[in-house]
């Protein structure tokens, strides 16, 4: 039978941090439901570097809890590693899929996890209405692991953690109900003069000041509707993402290796996709995080491929 809510003991930050490490989510953080005020700026000079097609929520929504859930009492933000270890094998005929969209959608990997971790801290702890976003163009989930503790923001863009790199997913859980906790100051960068990543990139999309060029980003542009001949030339080693920065990175060095091992993940044949229908696409590639993106483009980059392969070019 549910507990009154009158009678609900008060649950801390010490509760739920164990109950998530039983459910196999080892980072956890908190916020309070305060608009992210210095997100929201960084995100504004970001948007005037270069805005992407996948930025469809104004930037005061992003960072407004309260527009996402209006009962909104504590934001629990966890992470969830992945991956970081390059695979060996032969490039020609294949094209290198990003570890982000290995095996099952990440997207649904966090939701289950986060689902059964809150269910588990409901029957524990008493009744709760919470909400689970992953990775969605409403809330802004890195801005928010940042404001929370979870890692440092490096020079390759992207949030860093001292111990688990930048190979992480990144979830959030906005809760109707207090929870104790001690703010964390975010963290400052451990960068240093380190710029591997910087060197690495091979369109040299990253910047000084922290600053990223999409449309010199070959992640960005493998997933992008549409592309001008400039850039369909940096199409040339990934069919899906890229991880070259943070291979780089000497944070994710000591990162754990990642389980799949099926080339279908890791590097497909470019020839299968030019045979391939938008059924066989979606049968097999559907359940991973490139399904989103469509059979259209990714065969339209396998195709890119497949010319930069024949010409050297």
């Amino acid at each position: 039978m549910a507990k009154d809510r009158t009678s609900i003991a008060t649950l801390s930050d010490k509760d739920v941090l164990k109950c998530a490490q039983t459910q196999g989510i080892p980072m956890i953080g908190f916020l309070s439901p305060d608009p992210l005020v210095d997100a929201g700026k960084r995100l504004l000079q970001r948007e005037a570097m270069g805005k992407t097609e996948f930025e469809k929520v104004a930037v005061r929504d992003r960072i407004n809890f309260c527009k996402a859930f209006e009962q909104v009492q504590t934001i629990i933000v966890f992470g969830v590693p992945y991956g970081g270890t390059p695979p060996p094998f032969n490039e020609k005929g294949r094209g290198r899929i990003a570890e982000i969209a290995w095996g099952r959608d990440y997207h649904r990997v966090l939701q289950e996890k986060a689902k059964s971790f809150m269910e588990q801290l409901v029957q524990q702890f008493g009744p709760m209405v919470y909400r689970i976003f992953v990775d969605n163009a409403r809330l802004v989930d890195r801005e928010s692991a940042y404001e929370a503790g979870l890692g440092f923001f490096g020079k390759n863009n992207l949030l860093i953690h001292p111990d688990y790199g930048s190979f992480f997913n990144i979830g959030q859980i906005l809760v109707d109900r207090k929870i104790d906790f001690k703010k964390k100051k975010p963290m400052a960068s451990r960068c240093g003069t380190c710029e591997r990543c910087v060197r690495a990139c091979p369109h040299k999309a990253l910047g000084e000041g922290f600053c990223l060029e999409p449309t010199r980003c070959i992640s960005y542009l493998t997933q992008k509707k549409s592309l001008n001949p400039s850039e369909e030339k940096r199409i040339q080693t990934y069919l899906y993402g890229c991880d070259i920065c943070q291979y780089a990175c000497p944070f994710n060095a000591k990162v754990r290796k990642p389980s799949v091992e099926d080339l279908r993940y890791i590097a497909p044949k470019l020839k299968g996709f030019i045979q391939m229908t938008d059924e066989n696409f979606k049968r097999t590639y559907g359940h991973t995080a490139m399904g989103w993106r469509g059979f259209k483009i990714i065969k339209r980059n396998a195709l890119l491929l497949i010319k930069k392969h024949s010409t050297g070019a």
